[in-house]
């Protein structure tokens, strides 16, 4: 048990230790994310030009189309025009295939079909290479009619060539991890595209790349972000061996310094506990005596002031509530009282023939059955005399009330008492 205090108080020291521990790798680990979506923001700001260039360069030959056949027009390096059921109607010979592909992934998602203004689709993979397309309409209206997409200007871009201006490597001499990723609705988990790291990026912080002014992602809430993690993670493992080292030698030094504590405090503490338990045995001793005080008075006043066989108060005490019944009505908190004397009639006979005894069982037996009745009323009940009973019923409402109170106390006597295998009939005045 002299260990008890020294583990109570390692354990204590433990726990708060470990807890700011916590705390601080919580911290660090906040302000390494802060650091680290700025620096991931900074190389999505270098990126997002290059998505404006890829679709302002589909724009600038939608510009061109205006009232010509989208076939007569030769596409520029790296674009080629659709029709609006999404076809390949003009591409270069050197690129026909790639057009063909990136047309063929337009028709095959829903989304981007349905999609009306410019739009991105991708990254998709044609071959070995991830492509990034811009699709832009071709509006045609004439007199009086509707303005109608007779087409669609596509250019596109390696998604290699959009990042190399980022120059994502330098991350990695940063301390940070990379992954180029597409987020899709549709899909629980993203899709990496490039990646510094043979393993997945988990808990890595993530900035979304913005889509140029006027421009939306062909599957509706598909997006690319930059995800970037500390190599090290985002509490160094040294850092938090250091603080775990100090800790336990913190730890140690109060252990050490507690039980040294303990043992000294043994002796005074064998002192108090000695001098403890001689109060508490003269406490012990001094309460008993007051109990035993307190038991005598109540039994004294439990005598003085109450019948020994019925149980009932006495006369004084019946004297002590008329006492201040009266000041209640001369006080006006009572309208008036009513005080009744009930007479048991040939109690003598019973005493001389039955023996005395009997007579108080019958005093008894009188006394339940008008403390039953007067339980009901606000009043007193108590032995008067050796006959007799008395009631006061406070605030009594008229003389006629406190009749009708007179005449059910004379029924509860009414039914037969047993007594000494005799019964009875009594009756009362």
């Amino acid at each position: 048990m002299e260990w008890l205090p020294t583990v109570l108080l390692l354990a204590v020291v433990l726990i708060g230790g470990s807890r700011l521990i916590y705390l601080s790798v919580q911290h660090h680990a906040a302000a390494a994310r802060v650091t680290a979506s700025t620096v991931a923001d900074t190389y999505v700001k270098k990126i997002e030009p290059e998505l404006q260039k890829l679709v302002n360069r589909a724009r600038g030959q939608a510009g061109s189309a205006a009232a010509r056949s989208l076939d007569s027009i030769p596409p520029v390096s790296d674009t080629f025009w659709m029709s609006a059921e999404d076809k390949v109607l003009s591409a270069r010979p050197t690129e026909s295939a790639t057009a063909s592909g990136i047309a063929s992934e337009f028709r095959a998602a829903e989304s981007a079909r349905m999609a009306p203004g410019t739009s991105v689709f991708g990254p998709m993979r044609l071959g070995s290479e991830w492509l990034v397309a811009a699709r832009v309409p071709v509006l045609a209206s004439g007199p009086g009619s509707p303005t109608q997409v007779t087409g669609w200007s596509v250019a596109y871009a390696n998604l290699d060539e959009l990042l190399t201006p980022a120059h994502l490597e330098r991350l990695i001499d940063k301390g940070y991890d990379f992954e180029i990723s597409q987020v899709e609705p549709r899909s629980v988990r993203s899709r990496s595209f490039l990646s510094s790291s043979a393993d997945p990026l988990d808990d890595a912080v993530g900035v979304k790349i913005n889509l140029p002014n006027g421009a939306a992602a062909a599957i509706p809430g598909s997006y690319l972000q930059v995800a970037i993690r500390p190599r090290a993670g985002w509490y160094p493992a040294t850092e938090l061996a250091s603080d775990i080292g100090l800790l336990a030698f913190l730890a140690w030094l109060i252990a050490f310094g507690t039980q040294e504590l303990t043992h000294e405090l043994q002796a005074s503490r064998a002192v108090a506990t000695a001098a403890q338990r001689r109060l508490r045995a003269v406490n012990q001793q001094l309460a008993a005596e007051m109990q035993q005080r307190a038991n005598l008075q109540e039994t004294f006043d439990h005598a003085r002031f109450h019948d020994a066989f019925t149980g009932l108060p006495n006369r004084r005490y019946f004297m002590d509530q008329l006492d201040r019944a009266l000041r209640d009505v001369r006080t006006k908190r009572h309208h008036r009282i009513a005080v009744i004397i009930v007479d048991i009639s040939r109690f003598k006979l019973v005493n001389d023939m039955l023996g005395h005894t009997a007579g108080d069982e019958l005093m008894v037996e009188t006394a339940r059955r008008f403390g039953k009745l007067i339980s009901t009323f606000d009043g007193v009940l108590a032995r008067w005399s050796g006959d007799q009973f008395a009631v006061l019923l406070l605030d009594v409402a008229s003389t006629e009330a406190a009749l009708q109170v007179t005449q059910l106390l004379l029924q509860e006597l009414r039914a037969p008492v047993e007594l000494r295998r005799h019964r009875i009939v009594v009756t009362a005045t």
